[in-house]
């Protein structure tokens, strides 16, 4: 993974917290799609919104 180390923070409370998704308007995060392991579901703001209402 080549998040930047100012970035990893975000993933370590994400993972560390148990969190169903990681909201961020980063496009720096799209490279943890690849990650098979821990899965990060990422999402912006209005894709958050459509998929809280489902």
């Amino acid at each position: 993974m080549t998040i930047a180390a100012a970035n990893r923070k975000f993933v370590d409370a994400y993972i560390g917290s148990n969190a169903d998704v990681l909201i961020t308007y980063d496009k720096h995060f799209k490279e943890l799609d690849s990650v098979a392991f821990p899965k990060v579901l990422q999402m912006n703001m209005d894709e958050f919104s459509n998929y809280w209402e489902r």
